[in-house]
C-alpha cells in the first residue's frame, strides 16, 4: 500500500492484504483515502473483505467527503467518518462550523480531525457539542503535545509523533523500504 502517488510507490502489502490482516487482528482500521478517484475500489475492497463497520474508519479530505460521504455512509452506517478541515490554514470558528455541518448532514458515528498546530480553541468549542475532536502532526515533544491538547478539551485520538528523519532508525527503515520495493519491482 502507499500514502499517495507523489511520495511512494507502496510496499509489498495490497489493499485487500492489509484489510484482512486488519480484520483478523480484531483491531479497528483507520483508511486515510488520499486519492479521491480510488474511492470506489476502496469501498468495493472494505466490503469484500467484510470488516466490521464499528472497527473503521474513513479519512478524506473535505471536498471529498463532500462527494464521497452520502455513498460511505449508505453502505458502512456504523464506520467513522474522518471530517477534515475546508481549509490548510489554522482551523478557526467558521471553519469548524463548515465542518460540524458536514457531519451533521451525513449522520452517524464521526471524529473531527485537525493537525494540531492548526486548531484553535474556537474551534474545538464548536466540535465538541457534535463529536470527538482528534488531531494529529508532529512535535519535538509528543506527550508533553498530547497532555497539552487534552488540556484544551481534544477528546479523540492524538495521534503526535516525534521529529520525522532526525534519527537513524527512521533513515534505515526508509532505506529498507525503498530496497524492498525496488527488489519487488525487478522481481517481484
Amino acid at each position: 500500500m502507499r500514502h499517495d502517488k507523489a511520495h511512494e510507490d507502496g510496499d509489498n502489502l495490497t489493499l485487500n492484504e492489509w484489510l484482512t490482516m486488519g480484520k483478523e487482528s480484531g483491531r479497528g482500521l483507520k483508511l486515510d483515502i488520499k486519492e479521491s478517484d480510488q474511492v470506489p475500489a476502496v469501498l468495493d475492497e472494505i466490503e469484500k473483505v467484510g470488516i466490521p463497520q464499528d472497527r473503521l474508519m474513513l479519512n478524506l479530505g473535505f471536498e471529498a467527503m463532500e462527494k464521497w460521504g452520502p455513498e460511505i455512509r449508505e453502505r458502512f452506517p456504523d464506520a467513522i467518518l474522518a471530517i477534515n478541515p475546508p481549509t490548510e490554514g489554522e482551523v478557526k470558528a467558521a471553519d469548524a462550523r463548515k465542518m460540524v455541518e458536514q457531519a451533521e448532514a451525513l449522520g452517524g458515528p464521526v471524529t473531527f480531525v485537525v493537525r494540531h498546530d492548526k486548531l484553535s480553541d474556537e474551534a474545538i468549542e464548536t466540535f465538541l457539542p457534535a463529536g470527538p475532536v482528534s488531531v494529529w502532526g508532529e512535535a519535538d515533544d509528543p506527550v508533553k503535545a498530547a497532555e497539552a491538547l487534552r488540556e484544551r478539551g481534544v477528546n479523540g485520538v492524538v495521534d503526535i509523533a516525534g521529529p520525522h528523519g532526525n534519527n537513524w532508525g527512521g533513515k534505515v527503515d526508509a532505506a529498507k523500504n525503498w530496497l524492498r520495493t525496488q527488489w519487488d519491482k525487478a522481481f517481484g
